[in-house]
């Protein structure tokens, strides 16, 4: 298998840079608290949350701070805030340098720590280890056991990954590449390079105030960020699938920088000189083999069309290669398409990962109608199952067009921002794609635009919800500045509530499944009930849309509405509903008896579906093109 198998995995991309200071971070965050739905100034609680943050995002796995060293700072006094405060508004943060400091401190003897346990790494592949602990250590003896525990954890996870015997033939690989994972972090505190070296001062500065900034942001609540470039470069990837490059997908490991992949069609595959392990040498003209990883990922950037110089070691000799930066899309986590035959025609699962939109035409809605299109090709539509696990979320004029798909004309989506204001969302193309057995699967990582979509289309009892009791529970709306192609900061912050056309909002409590079917996160702690509680925002409910009042339309337009929009409103239906502790027996009496199938959720959402089809009183299910 190669090399390869352990390292860190970079795309290249395309991101006007960006350096921050100290002075910067005042006014940056005003910029926040602008639109935030309900955070509006620096109160000491959420200056103290602040503080919890910076702790927080230093050290998730508590794996560097005692208690003793930590609790000083989780605990400050009226005093002190109110300091931080002053010195926030003359642009200084004396608090988070001094924290700074105990950082650097934990770093560096968690190093030695670590080098007496690499010495013994041939003991630890045989060990296991509990999940890291919430609770920081008392004393240093059980720190480092909790250095060695994450360690453990580390090589279960390769082990069944890869498998033992492979495992134990790259161990040594393996455990270099861990250390550099860690190393990588470290540095970024330490404020040195991949060398050891100091960063330039420009850039110490940069990236002690994006620290801070992103500890003030998490302070707001659990939705606002503030991302670095190359996180801005992963969301905005996600959200709009596309990037620029040369398709070439690069990992970091203890042996260099490799290929780990090559995007089907881009500049690099057709060239034919990159293959899948080949490791990078030389970037236009300079030896990179001693060159930062970060440092080289933002070497391979560079305008649309312009080109990139490139020699690779290819199986011990040289291969040199100029490719040309281009716009690719991104076909991964886009609409997929299950297909099983079923007497008198077809069922399909169509399964999303999120809800996207580009300027290059790719949407989710584009994909879903696509794959509705391929199904209803290969026979009637009896049934569809519209996969939403562990779907995220996105953009939600994506979800409101996803589920317009499902009903006539109505509202999807309401919004509603501090101010008070209002906004509708509607679907108004008149057109169904599936009348028929329609389930929404579900699971506890199913939120945002997800939710809406799930939650919009059990309002109208169109279909039934399977899955976890329960979504996670994001009826927040978040602004964000990735995707606006303008540079500078980028962040997103939450400006606001969602609500469907039943008024409900799936704020904390989440989507409640029709029929409860487990996923392997049934019991996990996931959702927004476990979010800190002071950054939780409370759930509440406004008048349903169901009769839409038109309230926000303007005078002049809404005798269109009233013509063309009104007179095809989605009625509420109750054809399954009324089915529903018939279709809740015969799922729960299949759920006694183990399954064998490799995804048993999926497995018993078709089979309620089958149920629904057969309980169905039309003879044939409406499918795409059929007239009405």
């Amino acid at each position: 298998m190669g090399k390869w198998i352990f390292g860190f995995l970079a795309w290249t991309f395309l991101l006007s840079a960006q350096t921050f200071k100290q002075a910067d971070i005042n006014s940056l965050m005003n910029q926040l608290l602008e639109r935030h739905v309900n955070k509006k100034s620096w109160t000491p609680a959420l200056l103290q949350a602040s503080v919890n943050a910076y702790v927080e995002q230093f050290d998730p796995e508590r794996l560097y701070l005692i208690e003793s060293e930590a609790a000083p700072f989780q605990h400050l006094t009226p005093e002190a805030l109110q300091e931080i405060q002053l010195n926030m508004q003359k642009g200084t943060f004396p608090l988070f340098l001094e924290m700074n400091g105990v950082f650097q401190k934990a770093i560096l003897r968690a190093r030695e720590e670590r080098a007496k346990i690499m010495a013994q790494e041939d003991t630890l592949l045989n060990k296991e280890a509990p999940a890291p602990s919430a609770l920081f250590a008392t004393n240093l003896v059980e720190l480092s056991k909790r250095q060695q525990e994450d360690m453990i954890r580390y090589l279960m996870i390769q082990k069944s990954r890869i498998g033992e015997p492979l495992l134990r033939k790259n161990l040594k690989e393996a455990v270099a590449t861990y250390q550099l994972y860690l190393t990588q972090l470290e540095n970024r505190y330490l404020l040195v390079d991949e060398q050891g070296q100091p960063l330039a001062n420009e850039e110490k500065e940069n990236q002690v105030a994006l620290h801070i900034l992103k500890a003030l942001a998490a302070s707001l609540d659990a939705h606002t960020t503030f991302f670095d470039e190359r996180e801005a470069n992963e969301m905005r990837v996600r959200l709009e699938k596309e990037r620029i490059g040369v398709g070439i997908a690069f990992i970091k490991t203890a042996d260099g920088i490799q290929v780990v992949g090559l995007v089907k069609g881009g500049s690099a595959e057709r060239s034919g000189h990159v293959e899948v392990h080949d490791k990078l040498v030389e970037l236009n003209g300079k030896n990179i083999e001693a060159v930062p990883f970060e440092q080289v990922m933002n070497m391979l950037e560079g305008p649309l069309g312009s080109s990139l110089n490139l020699v690779f070691s290819h199986q011990g000799h040289k291969q040199a290669v100029t490719l040309v930066r281009e716009k690719m899309e991104v076909n991964e986590d886009r609409a997929d398409l299950y297909v099983q035959k079923e007497e008198g025609g077809v069922i399909g699962v169509v399964k999303l990962d999120s809800f996207y939109q580009g300027d290059n035409g790719i949407t989710t809605e584009a994909d879903v109608r696509k794959a509705l299109q391929q199904l209803g090709q290969q026979g009637a539509i009896q049934g569809i199952i519209l996969d939403l696990r562990d779907n995220s979320g996105g953009f939600i004029s994506q979800a409101v067009k996803v589920a317009g798909l499902f009903i006539t004309n109505g509202v999807i989506l309401v919004s509603k921002y501090a101010n008070g204001e209002e906004r509708f969302y509607r679907d108004m193309d008149n057109q169904v794609l599936f009348e028929g057995p329609l389930i929404v699967l579900t699971s506890k990582a199913t939120a945002s635009a997800a939710e809406i979509v799930a939650q919009a289309l059990q309002d109208y009892g169109v279909a039934l919800i399977v899955g976890d009791e329960q979504t996670y529970g994001k009826g927040t709306i978040q602004s964000q500045t990735v995707t606006d192609n303008k540079g500078g900061s980028y962040f997103k912050v939450t400006v606001g509530k969602y609500y469907t056309v039943s008024g409900k909002t799936p704020q904390l409590n989440g989507v409640k499944a029709d029929i409860v079917v487990p996923s392997p996160l049934a019991k996990a702690p996931i959702g927004e009930e476990y979010v800190e509680q002071g950054n939780l925002i409370t759930p509440d409910a406004i008048p349903s849309s169901y009769k839409d009042e038109l309230s926000d339309i303007n005078p002049r337009l809404k005798s269109w509405y009233m013509k063309y929009y009104i007179p095809t409103l989605q009625q509420k239906e109750v054809p399954w509903t009324s089915q529903l502790s018939t279709l809740t027996r015969k799922s729960q009496v299949r759920q006694a008896t183990p399954s064998s199938s490799p995804d048993p959720q999926l497995f018993e959402a078709l089979n309620i579906l089958k149920d629904m089809i057969q309980m169905q009183k039309k003879t044939v299910p409406h499918a795409i093109g059929d007239p009405h």
